[in-house]
């Protein structure tokens, strides 16, 4: 999944919340200026 981030200070893992009651555990997989891409790990 391309992301693309306000801040370039992106952990290792971290999560992603697409609703309140839905979110997703992710590592990152690359990164291009503000754009990364992330892996679901759960």
């Amino acid at each position: 999944m391309k992301v693309v981030a306000e801040f370039l200070e992106v952990p290792p893992q971290f999560t992603i919340i697409f609703a309140p009651d839905y979110s997703r555990q992710c590592r990152l997989r690359w990164r291009i200026g503000c754009e990364f891409g992330a892996e679901f790990t759960d």
